[in-house]
């Protein structure tokens, strides 16, 4: 026996689009079967699984600026032709047309030549340079204009005159000093220039002097002796024609001459001489002129003996008979009829001595002793024929003579002894001192005189001048004084001028250069210097307001594809977006962008009994998924299980035979109910026949 079995052959099969199978093409998903006669000649029949997925097409319509880089391809055109191809969800190809515009940055350029300042687009710029100005077209795209300026400046200038009396310009007459009239006329560079008149009027001085002198005066190297008016043509240091006059008074000096004699001294002009000689008074007479009166002066002396006697008991001197012990004086006229003393030292000796009180000045000579200090003095002898040793005291008191020396410094005079000198020197004053000791003093004298000087100041604001300030223009004086100690005046003659103060406002984006100082942060403190005509200080503060381009960074993960400011990203990558920022500064987005693909697998799956998947065993068919989506991801990975579970079968096939039996290649002797033998059943599982 010869059993030829029948195949049944299952094929499972998954494709895209379609699929050829035994000459005959299918577009649809299905089963299908194929009859057939087997090689055995048996009937036979295979059977077709066929799932059919089907490629996708699709459309990207994208617009950018000036270029697109897609799939690795740089684009700088509009074009509607591009495609490319992926695997879709299923496995098939998914043709991606690309329609993509292009739109184009603008770029002009403008040359500018300007005076002062120039504004473009609201920003007022004041140095030559480039400027560009970043902005979005009417397409969207970042643009930038691009600004060449030439800034020049106006000029300013001071046309400097001096006049006498009065000047003329641009038609007017100015009769007074001045600073403020301008002109303006076209610079070199087209701007306005301004000058300035800067004008000092300068007058011819007209000086009247009224002098009284003695004698003769000398006025611009002139002597005149005689009263009278005069006048002196000139041109003055302001290089302006003048005259001045003099009214002038001669007065004559006095010259008296007295001859006088006196005894022992004369008083003059309160002044006392004690000897003969020729001596001036100088004095201003009643024309005010220094005058010189001459004293021709004879002093007679009158006589002054001084007699000392020692005598026992008694002693006669003029007549008269003296008996004590003392001083004695006898008056009486001289041969020169002046009165004169003679002075008697009378010491009567007494067995117990003599007892003398006696004041002299400077010194005193007592036994042949010359006493110069005051004193108690003793003297010891005896009389001739006396055996008494005599024992005389004197209680001496030595007076004397002043000598004073005197410094004086004085201004303009001063008065000495009732006498006004007005000149330096060393003059002497003789007199007898309250002891009754003729006396000297000395005056060394300096006469010193008061200072007047004249200041003319131009300054800014104010100017301070000996310790007080002054703000004002005019004419002020110091009084003071001198380093000689006289009364003195000075005369400050003070033009102030002010200075200038503005404000110079700026909005910049990131930075600002101010005087060749670069500025990052908003501030109202920078100032700048310069100075105005009059030399005084003119200060600019700059009120400065810094903005800030944006630069934001923003992470993203999105699935397949992300449109971000109105560009569709299917790609990760590094993406940047340049714009403008409501402050007007340049800035720049950045977006880290990571794409995930959405990963769903379908799997058609035909099996027997049972199928184990991701670690599941599954005894019955259905649809069963599994997800494998990545923790914080927003695409979801699902696989999906079509499973379709077919039956293995059991059969038993009972056979009589006799002697023996050939039975899927093996011969049997002797009956049996064991052996069993495995092919494949019409779903393609297992069947076991025993």
């Amino acid at each position: 026996l010869t059993i030829n079995t029948s195949t049944h052959n299952s094929q499972t099969e998954m494709v895209c689009d379609n699929y050829s199978w035994h000459e005959t093409t299918y577009t649809t998903s299905g089963t299908f079967t194929y009859d057939y006669t087997n090689a055995d000649g048996c009937a036979s029949t295979d059977t077709l699984h066929l799932t059919i997925n089907n490629s996708t097409t699709g459309i990207e319509t994208v617009t950018a600026c000036d270029q697109y880089l897609w799939h690795d391809s740089l684009y700088t055109a509009s074009t509607l032709n591009s495609q490319f191809s992926i695997l879709n969800s299923q496995g098939c190809d998914s043709t991606v047309t690309l329609h993509l515009t292009i739109n184009n940055s603008t770029h002009t350029t403008e040359t500018v030549a300007a005076c002062n300042s120039y504004t473009w687009h609201d920003v007022a710029y004041t140095t030559s340079g480039t400027y560009t100005y970043d902005y979005l077209n009417t397409d969207g795209c970042p643009s930038t204009e691009t600004l060449h300026l030439t800034v020049s400046n106006s000029t300013t200038g001071i046309y400097s005159v001096t006049a006498c009396d009065s000047f003329l310009w641009n038609g007017i007459t100015y009769h007074f000093s001045t600073n403020t009239p301008t002109d303006t006329l076209p610079n070199s560079q087209g701007c306005d220039s301004i000058v300035t008149l800067n004008l000092v009027i300068n007058y011819g001085s007209h000086i009247i002097t009224t002098e009284t002198a003695c004698d003769s005066y000398t006025w611009h190297e002139t002597p005149y002796t005689i009263t009278g008016t005069y006048t002196y043509d000139y041109t003055n240091a302001d290089g302006c024609p003048s005259a001045d006059t003099l009214y002038l008074t001669v007065n004559n000096t006095t010259h008296n001459a007295q001859t006088e004699t006196a005894c022992e001294s004369y008083t003059w002009h309160d002044v006392d001489y004690t000897t003969t000689g020729t001596y001036t008074y100088d004095y201003t007479n009643a024309d005010g002129c220094a005058s010189t009166d001459t004293l021709y002066l004879t002093v007679n002396n009158a006589t002054h003996n001084v007699q000392t006697e020692t005598a026992c008991e008694s002693y006669t001197w003029h007549d008269i008979t003296f008996t004590a012990s003392g001083t004695y004086t006898y008056d009486y006229l001289n041969a020169d009829s002046c009165a004169s003393t003679d002075t008697l030292y009378l010491t009567i000796d007494h067995p117990t001595g003599v007892h003398s009180v006696i004041s002299a000045c400077d010194s005193y000579l007592w036994n042949e002793t010359s006493y110069d200090a005051s004193g108690v003095f003793t003297h010891e002898y005896i009389l001739p024929g006396n055996v008494c040793t005599l024992v005389d005291t004197l209680t001496l008191t030595i007076l004397n003579s002043s000598h004073n020396a005197q410094t004086e410094t004085a201004c303009e005079n001063y008065s000495w002894h009732e006498t006004p000198y007005t000149t330096s020197g060393t003059y002497t004053y003789d007199y007898t001192n309250a002891d009754g000791c003729a006396s000297t003093d000395t005056l060394y004298l300096t006469i010193n005189n008061g200072t007047h000087n004249a200041f003319s100041q131009s300054a800014c604001e104010n100017y301070t001048w000996n310790g007080t300030p002054y703000t004002t223009t005019g004419t002020y004086t110091y009084d003071y004084t001198n380093a000689d100690g006289c009364a003195s005046t000075d005369t400050l003659h003070l033009t102030i001028h002010t200075s200038v103060t503005t404000v110079e406002t700026i909005t910049a984006c990131e930075s600002y250069r101010w005087h060749g100082t670069d500025y990052t942060v908003s501030t109202s403190d920078p100032m700048y210097v310069d100075q105005t005509s009059n030399g005084c200080d003119s200060t600019v503060q700059l009120h400065l307001t810094i903005l800030h381009g944006t630069h934001n960074a923003i992470t993203q993960e999105a699935c397949e594809q992300y449109l971000w400011h109105g560009t569709t990203y299917n790609l990760s990558g590094i993406y940047q977006y340049d714009y403008t920022n409501a402050d007007g500064c340049a800035s720049t987005d950045t977006l880290h962008l990571t794409i995930n693909l959405h990963d769903n697998t379908a799997y058609h799956v035909v099996a027997c009994d049972h199928y184990q998947w991701h670690d599941v065993d599954y005894a019955l068919p259905g649809v069963y998924t599994f997800d494998h989506s990545q923790p914080g991801s927003s695409c979801t990975n699902v696989d999906t299980l079509y499973l379709t579970l077919n039956h293995s079968t059991t059969g038993t096939e009972t056979v009589t035979a006799c002697n023996q039996y050939l039975w899927h290649d093996s011969l049997y002797t002797a009956s049996t109910l064991t052996p069993q033998f495995t092919m494949l059943n019409s779903v393609g599982c297992d069947s076991v026949v025993t």
